[in-house]
């Protein structure tokens, strides 16, 4: 049943024209529709102001004949019961709609697309030329012929465009119009998973019967079908099913079977039939990807964890056939991923070569995305379980360090306040941090939840302490003017009865600074039975000049690589980590603390004392680095002891000025034992 026109009598005149075989008098048209001879001629007349509209082609009269229905008109007719027309469309979704509309149809007028999207032709024009240049990415173009505007190129590109925004074109034609599906559709993707033994996801599902819809529609045009090349014979079940689908509707041609059987192959699966030979294939490889993502991130997933390995399998399967045969997935999220989760996607890139070796080719971002939202899953859980329940988190790169020390001093300035951590940045990232107010890190880190973010060194200077005291005071965590058991405007207030204040809040500032320092205990010297770091003279080394910085880091670390303490990979994880973060582990006064997780590379705890007789430049920064303290931890505990004993050595200026004046080793030496930092052996 036809619905198409919008007059009154103008359905049942199409339908009359359609279903006969053979031309219809005048006289039969009266009879039928109970109208005069003058009222059918003005119907006709209307009816075809609408097909042009449409740029479908007009009732035709033949003389002493009779009129009829061109088989196109009548085909397209029959194919769509009604034409959807959009409104208040922004101009991304109208520039969809018509580049869609240009591809679908033979021809298209500015007229009809002016009334298809409702709005003026020059509104068209305007669009018109992004269109052109959306196409020209896909090789295609836009030439004008008598009745309209035509895309032209490869058919294969065309169906690619379609392909790739199937998801938003469903979205936005559902939005104004209901699509017609083919009935036929629904029940061979039921075949489809019966026969391979592969079942599809819901959405998976949904795309690929209007996209399957489109497709077979197109096909009813012989010209639109590829050239059959009678390519190699393929025994895939999904082309077995793919051949017999065309058959049913008429078409006998190996080259659509294969386009077919690769499509439906390329959207995402629920579970698969564990039996099919590529799957047994990508089994191994994502057992070596999962394998790999733990030595890249310093992490110990198991692969059974959540199914991750199976879960994961699956997944590749479509990814297989989507990179294999260019077919491009856009991400919706991929941005907020990449900035959000940007250490999970970089890792992930790293994991996944063994799959890009597989493939020979390399994976898009967006595909990087939908891999790393896996092993986001897992870590997510893994990590629901690390302390983080504290009001207050403490990060850095590794956990390890930097952000130790930090904690320790703000835990003995703060006892009120609870403090949790320290994490590092991909724990941070999967962390629910559901009762976290604040977040104090030694790195940049992008915000989350909109919970506010502070960035200070590992020895906060004075300006730091401020901020952080702000940041609390501004979170509710701790009172204004106040450090835990001393009051700082008592203080103010009993200082102001002797003596004048000039700077008000510069003193405060002060006050603050030193209750915070002198609350925390000295330890005399480091335990031994705790298997505290010693270093030995071979670990102790001054250098006259480096020419980079990448060289500092290298010489500093080489007495542990030499003794066997951490190998080559632990170095350049730390060179890594400061092209990508910057200068974190610089602490201030020109210290910087080298460390990475004991996972890169660490074999034995140690420690390195490197002084740099000329000062270098830390990656771009303009702050200049005299004194590298490598540290190998072998875990998050073990070097604390020694490292905030030397660390309260260096917040002494003058110890730290006396050290930065040696020239000799032998006095650097001395200096480190008198200060109980390096063992006296007798």
């Amino acid at each position: 049943m036809i619905k198409f026109s919008k007059y009154k009598h103008g359905n049942e005149l199409l339908n009359i024209l359609s279903q006969s075989d053979t031309f219809t008098p005048v006289s039969d048209l009266m009879a039928s529709l109970s109208l005069s001879r003058r009222s059918v001629f003005y119907l006709i007349k209307k009816i075809n102001e609408e097909l042009d509209n449409h740029e479908l082609y007009g009732i035709t009269n033949v003389q002493n004949m009779g009129y009829y229905i061109p088989d196109e008109t009548r085909q397209e007719l029959q194919n769509t019961n009604s034409s959807p027309v959009f409104s208040g469309l922004t101009l991304s979704q109208r520039i969809m709609i018509i580049t869609f509309v240009l591809i679908s149809r033979h021809y298209s007028s500015l007229r009809f697309l002016s009334s298809y999207l409702s709005v003026s032709k020059n509104t068209i024009i305007r669009d018109l030329t992004s269109v052109e240049s959306i196409l020209k990415k896909q090789h295609l173009g836009i030439t004008n012929t008598g009745k309209g505007k035509v895309v032209v190129g490869d058919e294969l590109n065309k169906r690619k465009w379609v392909y790739e925004n199937a998801d938003e074109l469903i979205k936005l034609y559902n939005q104004q119009t209901r699509i017609s599906i083919n009935q036929m559709v629904p029940k061979q993707l039921k075949l489809l998973e019966r026969i391979t033994g592969n079942a599809l996801t819901d959405d998976a599902r949904e795309m690929l019967k209007y996209y399957l819809t489109w497709y077979l529609r197109r096909l009813e045009d012989p010209s639109m079908r590829l050239v059959d090349q009678n390519p190699d014979p393929h025994y895939s079940l999904a082309f077995t099913w793919a051949n017999s689908l065309l058959h049913d509707n008429q078409i006998n041609n190996r080259s659509e079977a294969e386009y077919l059987a690769r499509f439906v192959n390329s959207r995402q699966f629920s579970f698969v039939n564990w039996d099919d030979p590529l799957i047994q294939i990508l089994k191994p490889i994502t057992n070596s990807i999962i394998q790999r993502f733990n030595e890249v991130a310093g992490v110990s997933i198991n692969p059974t964890q959540n199914s991750l390995v199976n879960n994961l399998t699956v997944h590749l399967l479509s990814t297989y056939y989507r990179v294999k045969f260019n077919i491009n997935y856009r991400h919706p999220s991929l941005k907020q991923i990449k900035e959000s989760y940007q250490e999970t996607f970089d890792l992930t890139r790293l994991a996944v070569q063994p799959f890009e070796t597989f493939l020979k080719k390399q994976l898009s971002d967006d595909e990087i995305a939908l891999i790393a939202l896996y092993f986001g899953g897992v870590l997510r859980n893994a990590y629901s379980t690390v302390s983080n329940s504290g009001e207050v988190l403490v990060v850095c790169s590794s956990g390890i360090g930097t952000s130790q020390l930090l904690l320790k001093k703000l835990r003995t300035a703060y006892p009120s306040v609870n403090f949790s951590g320290p994490m590092n940045v991909i724990q941070y990232e999967n962390s629910t941090l559901e009762r976290t107010k604040l977040v104090i890190s030694t790195i940049h880190l992008h915000p989350k939840k909109q919970i506010p973010i502070i960035s200070v060194s590992a020895l906060p200077s004075d300006i730091e302490w401020n901020t952080i005291n702000q940041a609390l005071i501004m979170a509710n965590l701790t009172a204004s003017d106040s450090i835990p058991q001393i009051n700082v405007g008592t203080l103010i207030d009993i200082i102001a009865n002797y003596s004048k204040i000039v700077d008000v809040n510069g003193l405060k500032s002060a006050l603050r600074t030193y209750l915070s320092q002198t609350t925390h205990k000295e330890p005399t010297a480091f335990n031994r039975t705790h298997d505290a770091p010693i270093l030995s003279e071979k670990d102790v080394q001054i250098v006259p000049h480096v020419e980079h910085w990448e060289d500092a880091i290298q010489c500093s670390m080489d007495p542990l690589q030499e003794s066997g303490q951490i190998n080559q990979d632990y170095i350049n994880k730390i060179i890594d980590l400061t092209r990508k973060h910057g200068p974190y582990m610089g602490l201030g006064n020109g210290i910087m603390l080298a460390h990475a997780s004991p996972n890169d590379g660490v074999t034995q705890l140690g420690m390195s004392i490197t002084v740099f007789k000329k000062p270098f430049a830390l990656t771009e920064s303009t702050k200049k680095i005299k004194l590298v303290i490598g540290l190998a931890p072998i875990d998050e505990q073990q070097h604390l002891s020694y490292l905030g004993l030397l660390m309260r050595r260096l917040q002494d200026k003058d110890w730290l000025n006396n050290l930065y004046s040696i020239d000799d080793k032998d006095k650097l030496v001395e200096l480190l034992q008198h200060s109980h930092l390096l063992e006296q052996i007798s």
